[in-house]
């Protein structure tokens, strides 16, 4: 039977005390991991979208990316900031793609793997 895999974290990147809050990322296969990159995928094709569609001013398009909330958090799709979305994206993204061997048996945070 292939090892469990359990891999936690909050919004914060910090360890927390109990798995499967919501807010939480739960990785117990392959499979969840897979569910996770593609959440992460849609997110970034939203704020895609969104950029394609902007015309005007470009100092306005970058204030309305850093400041306004036009972006989505790549697990829970709320609204976010579009340059927090791509931290949050490759924070998610480092942390799920770490090697596959004996790590996946332990409990990380993004922090300590990004």
């Amino acid at each position: 039977m292939a090892q469990e895999i359990v891999r936690t974290m909050d919004k914060r990147g910090i360890r927390p005390d109990v798995r499967g809050m919501r807010g939480y990322v739960l990785i117990q296969s392959v499979e969840d991991v897979d569910r996770y990159i593609g959440q992460i995928r849609k997110a970034a094709a939203d704020a895609q979208t969104w950029m394609a569609a902007q015309t005007g001013d470009p100092l306005d398009l970058l204030r309305r990316m850093k400041f306004d909330m036009v972006g989505f958090h790549p697990i829970d799709g709320h609204a976010l900031n579009l340059v927090e979305q791509i931290h949050q994206t490759w924070t998610h993204v480092s942390w799920l793609s770490q090697p596959r061997g004996s790590c996946w048996s332990c409990t990380r945070t993004p922090a300590a793997t990004a």
